[in-house]
């Protein structure tokens, strides 16, 4: 059985996940994502959907469809 966390619907397992994507939230100006990308450099939305769309255990936590473990949207 999976714990929620005190004061919120959240398990421990979804805890985790929106904490680490909460490491990679970033407001950035356009100019700035723009140089980013073309230096080689996902935007951190991409990059998060990229890295989480691969574990299993995202999609198991947030119960989403296979391949759309895309929860965060």
């Amino acid at each position: 059985k999976s714990l929620k966390m005190p004061g919120t619907n959240l398990t421990s397992e979804q805890t985790f996940f929106l904490a680490y994507a909460q490491t990679q939230c970033y407001q950035r100006q356009p100019i700035s994502q723009l140089l980013r990308t073309q230096l080689g450099s996902y935007d951190e939305r991409t990059a998060l959907n990229a890295a989480l769309i691969h574990m299993p255990e995202f999609a198991k936590a947030f119960e989403c469809e296979a391949r759309k473990n895309q929860c965060f949207d």
